[in-house]
C-alpha cells in the first residue's frame, strides 16, 4: 500500500485591472498577494499560468462554459497613462500549510502593488463570504 501526499496548494487567478490616477505615467514594477485568516497570514508567490489552463464557469443554471486565459504579460510592461485602464491575468500560489486541506473561503485578499516611484498601492477584499466563479482545469490537447 502507498500513500498519495495530498496536495495543499491553493491557487488565486486574479483578473487585475490598474488604472493610473496620477498626473505621471508610471509602470507597475512589482505585485504580490497576502493572505489573511483571523490572525494568521500566508504569503503567495506568484506562479506561471500553464498553457493548457482554462477556466471552467458553471452557471446556477444552464451549462458550464470554458473561458480560455489571455495570457499576454506585456501589457504593464508599458507606462500606464492617466484614465486608461489596462488589465491581465496574474496567478498566485498561496504557500502550502501543513494539515490544512480546505481554502480560505472567509480570508482577505490583500494585494500590493509597486511602481516605478516606489509608491505602494494596497487592495484589500474580504474577509467575508467567496463565492467561486470558476475553477482553473487543464485541458488536454486534441
Amino acid at each position: 500500500m502507498r500513500r498519495h501526499k495530498i496536495s495543499n496548494d491553493i491557487y488565486v487567478l486574479l483578473n487585475l485591472r490598474v488604472v493610473n490616477h496620477g498626473e505621471e505615467e508610471a509602470v507597475v514594477t512589482d505585485w504580490n498577494l497576502t493572505v489573511q485568516v483571523g490572525d494568521a497570514t500566508m504569503p503567495a508567490e506568484e506562479h506561471e499560468i500553464k498553457h493548457d489552463w482554462q477556466i471552467q464557469r458553471t452557471p446556477i443554471v444552464g451549462v458550464p462554459t470554458m473561458e480560455v486565459i489571455d495570457q499576454d504579460a506585456s501589457v504593464f510592461l508599458h507606462p500606464l497613462r492617466r484614465g486608461v485602464p489596462k488589465s491581465r491575468w496574474i496567478c498566485f500560489q498561496v504557500l502550502a500549510l501543513p494539515y490544512k486541506i480546505l481554502p480560505p473561503h472567509n480570508a482577505k485578499f490583500i494585494l500590493t502593488l509597486t511602481d516605478a516611484f516606489g509608491n505602494t498601492h494596497v487592495s484589500e477584499s474580504g474577509p467575508g463570504f467567496a463565492f467561486d466563479t470558476g475553477e482553473l482545469v487543464e485541458v488536454q490537447a486534441k
